[in-house]
């Protein structure tokens, strides 16, 4: 997954707190190593060479890990801010919790069309879907 040619040239000392700052984004986000990386769309070993601070990480993987889980890039490349952005959603909720303003079936369609995390989400989760099924989707579609 690694391409030499998008990584950046970054100290094993910044390697190593960028390793540790992922796993407590993930840890935070309370999802196992083998789904965190499938949601990335990348192997765990390669997620694991990150996390142990012996990887070098392409653009890409910030950009994914930025817009799938909503990761601070301050944070995660710094150590400074909040570990995630917080979004204000134009639509007025009153003084309710997020998900509580959830009420109706076009409150959920608005969420869909104009929440990055949403969609971002959703990605993730059909890409852990394909890569636990990766072995029965290849023999289905063998079989055609």
């Amino acid at each position: 997954m690694s391409s030499k040619k998008n990584s950046l040239k970054i100290d094993k000392e910044i390697l190593m707190a960028i390793g540790s700052r992922i796993i407590d984004i993930r840890k935070k986000l309370r999802i196992n190593q083998k789904e965190f990386a499938a949601s990335l769309d990348m192997s765990p070993s390669y997620l694991s060479t990150i996390e142990n601070g012996n990887g070098n990480p392409c653009v890409g993987f910030f950009f994914r890990l930025s817009m799938t889980y909503n990761v601070d890039m301050n944070y995660l490349i710094y150590g400074t801010g909040n570990m995630f952005i917080k979004h204000e959603i134009n639509k007025p909720i009153e003084n309710k919790e997020f998900i509580d303003g959830i009420e109706t079936i076009e409150d959920m369609r608005w969420l869909m069309e104009n929440s990055t995390l949403f969609k971002s989400t959703i990605i993730g989760f059909s890409n852990k879907f394909l890569y636990d099924n990766e072995k029965i989707i290849k023999r289905s579609l063998k079989k055609r």
